[in-house]
């Protein structure tokens, strides 16, 4: 099978005439199930993203935490050396 090829300005040129859009009356009943089950699906994404999210933050604060934590305690650890240090600098 061999392919033809046409240009692009070709097919625009083509006549929009021939091609009918209907519209297709919905029952309201039915388009209020597809509107209810659209939303209940954006909703429950959006409740697993927050979800998911909130739990990266609790890790990120925890990690953070635990950071604090340790130069807390090595700040605590070298407290009395520092200051005897400062001390013996200030009276040179």
């Amino acid at each position: 099978m061999t392919l033809k090829k046409y240009h692009l300005q070709a097919v625009n040129s083509i006549s929009n005439e021939w091609i009918q859009q209907q519209d297709t009356p919905i029952a309201e009943d039915v388009l209020l199930d597809i509107v209810k089950e659209a939303t209940t699906q954006a909703l429950d994404a959006l409740i697993a993203m927050r979800t998911a999210e909130g739990q990266h933050i609790k890790q990120d604060l925890l990690d953070r935490i635990d950071t604090l934590e340790k130069i807390i305690t090595k700040i605590d650890t070298n407290k009395s050396g520092a200051v005897e240090a400062y001390r013996g600098a200030y009276k040179k």
